[in-house]
């Protein structure tokens, strides 16, 4: 359908509670999608799946439904404003996007049933061990605390980090992810750098994007600083903290890799809701220097600018399921 590549974000699942369990997959061509909402979503851990579905108004024949154009509304090629897309809904002709639960998600009423479900998403996750993907996963939280919450229908917070995801895992967020296993305690002996890019490069594009517009966010830098302790990279230098042209770092990316980086350059610029003039310049020549349709970059803006909200974490925890990479076979349980 054009030719138009679809997105995977993660979002919390609201059956089981688990924070970022959910993998959504955008299609910018499918009409649910252009009234702002999930193509369809999969739980990684309770299994519930769903589909966007589009209502048509009440004057709406449901043949007429089809996509009409980025950002105009599926039935009556409305153009949607903002607040359309938050409510998923045309205000002109009354047409509106839902959410369909096409499979249950599974009920964990033993620590067994959760158990179970803990190891078969540590193996997508590409984890040795559940107990190491817990303990890297649940800020803090053991299992027996994991099943109580889960017991008190407490919504569970994660610790999925895009940034380690993206530099160390670097998948697809439905499928299994990894350069390596997670959960060993030494690389074994003789075995290759398995990075063939600079990881720090692809920090220092999206360094570029904060301060674009001559500003400083310290909350923003500061979370990149505590990624890149965490990882053992020294911290964002004084000279790093300025924007970086693209001909400085097309060396060390890929050309694999490039457009994922301007797409979630893209993301970042629209993390309020605000598209920043002067973050979307820098954004556009990299795009330029890349050879990356700029047609591209104004869907990626029409699809992101109503999905963020202002929480850096939030962006950078669903950032991780855009670095696409080939997955490694599972491993056995």
């Amino acid at each position: 359908m054009g030719g138009r590549p679809q997105f995977e974000l993660l979002a919390d699942c609201t059956h089981c509670r688990f924070g970022g369990a959910v993998v959504e997959v955008y299609d910018p061509v499918d009409p649910a999608s252009v009234f702002g909402l999930a193509a369809e979503s999969r739980c990684r851990l309770c299994g519930q799946r769903a589909r966007g579905v589009v209502r048509p108004g009440p004057e709406t024949a449901p043949e007429r439904v089809k996509y009409r154009g980025n950002g105009q509304c599926p039935a009556c090629q409305h153009p949607l404003g903002d607040d359309e897309l938050e409510a998923h809904a045309c205000g002109h002709c009354g047409s509106r996007a839902v959410r369909e639960v096409t499979q249950a998600g599974a009920v964990f009423d033993t620590a067994g049933a959760l158990g179970d479900a803990l190891a078969r998403f540590a193996r997508e996750e590409q984890y040795l061990s559940v107990e190491a993907f817990i303990k890297d996963s649940f800020e803090g939280l053991d299992f027996e605390a994991l099943w109580a919450k889960t017991q008190a229908g407490e919504p569970i917070a994660t610790g999925f980090d895009a940034l380690f995801a993206l530099f160390h895992r670097g998948g697809r967020a439905g499928g299994g992810v990894g350069a390596g296993l997670r959960g060993s305690t030494r690389p074994p002996v003789g075995a290759p750098p398995t990075r063939s890019y600079d990881p720090r490069a692809m920090v220092l594009a999206l360094v570029s994007v904060l301060v674009a517009d001559g500003k400083e966010d310290a909350r923003e830098l500061a979370f990149l600083d505590r990624f890149l302790a965490a990882e053992s990279m020294a911290p964002l230098s004084s000279a790093e903290k300025k924007v970086h042209r693209p001909m400085e770092l097309v060396s060390k990316i890929p050309p694999e890799r490039r457009e994922k980086l301007v797409e979630a350059m893209t993301q970042l610029a629209c993390i309020d809701g605000v598209v920043d003039p002067s973050e979307m310049r820098l954004v556009a020549s990299y795009a330029s220097a890349w050879g990356i349709d700029p047609a591209q970059i104004d869907a990626w803006v029409e699809l992101y600018k109503v999905q963020y909200a202002s929480d850096v974490q939030r962006f950078f925890r669903r950032l991780r399921a855009f670095f696409l990479a080939p997955n490694p076979d599972p491993i056995s349980r």
